[in-house]
């Protein structure tokens, strides 16, 4: 599917501000900005698209070292506005939300253990007040080896669109609650090569999900995600070096009619490989990835090409550096101009209901400069 009247203009931009009180005492003030505008089907008004959206909010972070602990506290805010958003089953949608966060770690190591807890305090203008706690517990075995477990609580309130929109959205919806508990292992095998494996599990309550019979987000229920990677990198030389990675994620059907995976939307399988080189004024790297075992609805699964189910892709990133702060960049994407969707779980060929390709073959080139 292609659309040639299609305008969108995306704008985000970082400013940090950091200070040091002391060898013990520094600080750090973040402001950012997002703006997200879009014109859809602009010759077509019956179909037209528009949104108008701009996220933005600071962050204050004090870090306090001394001794066996490295204290980090803060204070995260933000705030949403959808300032127009219209498409041909929503004539007008506005609005804001926005969060306040108060929050703290201690990071602590004694000899070969390690142990971080964290408290979170937030206060979000449609859901109130929430704390979540997190904490990591490490042990060094030796130079080479060490493991850690983690848990960590979470909390994701409803986005604007799933909230407000007059036509999709519900608010009536609570927000996703959950935790993720992880177990991993690092470690170096010789000095030119490191290994590393993972263990993840996230048990959620209230998944906003979307009903396609009455076209309303909703609260889905209960949801188990399991899954493991493991990670082995090689360096060849002072320059050159290769990653193969790959992650399984697994999560279970909530019924007889639907595939695993969020009726096989989300594959079960990721692999990557990725090629680096690094010099003092260059440096590039090569990514191949694949996406594998992601048939699609249960439904519609044998209408699926294999090239659909399982998608491999490489792109290239090249950068050269020739003075101080100068960054000359170019960047080919999707070498191989492979078709695939990445947008809905209707995996059928081109035509099939929201099928929307990703981009083809493209580069982009340019240069950025850092004062």
């Amino acid at each position: 599917m292609f659309n040639l009247h299609l305008q969108s203009t995306n704008t985000k931009y970082t400013v940090a501000f950091d200070y040091k009180f002391n060898d013990k005492l520094s600080n750090r003030l973040t402001y950012f900005s997002r703006t997200a505008d879009l014109d859809d089907d602009t010759k077509h008004p019956a179909t037209l698209w528009q949104m108008r959206e701009k996220t933005w909010g600071f962050s204050e972070q004090l870090t306090y070292q001394d001794g066996n602990h490295t204290i980090i506290g803060g204070y995260d805010y933000y705030k949403d506005a959808m300032n127009k958003y219209h498409d041909q089953y929503t004539p007008s949608m506005t609005g804001t939300v926005d969060n306040k966060a108060f929050f703290i770690q201690d990071q602590m190591q004694f000899g070969d253990w390690g142990f971080t807890p964290g408290v979170r305090f937030s206060k979000h203008s449609e859901y109130g007040n929430k704390t979540t706690g997190s904490g990591v517990l490490s042990y060094k075995f030796n130079d080479l080896t060490n493991m850690y477990v983690s848990y960590k609580e979470f909390f994701r309130a409803p986005y604007m669109y799933e909230l407000y929109n007059p036509f999709y959205g519900s608010e009536k919806l609570n927000p996703e609650e959950g935790e993720t508990k992880e177990i991993g292992l690092n470690t170096r095998i010789d000095d030119k090569t490191t290994f590393s494996a993972h263990y993840f599990r996230t048990d959620s309550d209230n998944l906003i999900g979307f009903n396609n019979a009455n076209w309303k987000y909703y609260n889905a229920g209960a949801e188990t995600i399991k899954g493991w990677d493991v990670q082995l990198t090689k360096a060849f030389d002072d320059h050159f070096s290769a990653t193969a990675a790959y992650t399984h994620t697994y999560i279970p059907a909530t019924s007889a009619d639907v595939n695993p995976n969020r009726n096989g939307y989300i594959p079960k399988g990721q692999y990557d490989l990725t090629f680096n080189y690094d010099d003092t004024k260059f440096n590039g790297s090569l990514n191949i990835k694949g996406i594998v075992d992601r048939p699609g609805s249960k439904a519609k699964e044998a209408q699926v090409l294999d090239t659909y189910k399982s998608i491999w892709t490489a792109n290239l990133a090249l950068n050269y550096k020739p003075v101080k702060g100068m960054n000359v960049f170019f960047k080919l994407n999707n070498i191989f101009d492979r078709m695939y969707t990445d947008m809905t779980s209707d995996m059928r060929n081109p035509g099939g209901d929201g099928w929307y390709s990703q981009p083809g073959r493209n580069f982009v080139a340019g240069v950025e400069y850092t004062f």
